[in-house]
């Protein structure tokens, strides 16, 4: 974050009113909801790991399946490195 420049906020979009430039938001962590007023605005999607429908992946996360999409992920996986010395 530079905050000379932007925030950020990590939340859900609920609600755009493009005519008065404000946009609702739900907190992915404590699920209030905000408004935020803008100039510019600039939408990031997120995404959802596809596993494809391959049988038992699901199930086997974090065991013999390992994502890198978030950091408990990394280290998920350096732990179970660690684990085979």
């Amino acid at each position: 974050t530079c905050p000379s420049l932007a925030e950020y906020y990590q939340a859900k979009a609920r609600t755009l009113d493009p005519e008065k430039q404000l946009l609702t938001c739900e907190d992915i962590f404590k699920k209030r909801q905000f408004c935020l007023p803008y100039d510019y605005l600039v939408i990031a999607t997120g995404c959802k790991t596809n596993t494809f429908n391959t049988p038992g992946v699901a199930e086997r996360e974090g065991q013999e399946v390992h994502y890198l999409k978030h950091l408990y992920h990394a280290r998920q996986v350096r732990q179970r490195a660690l684990e085979c010395f």
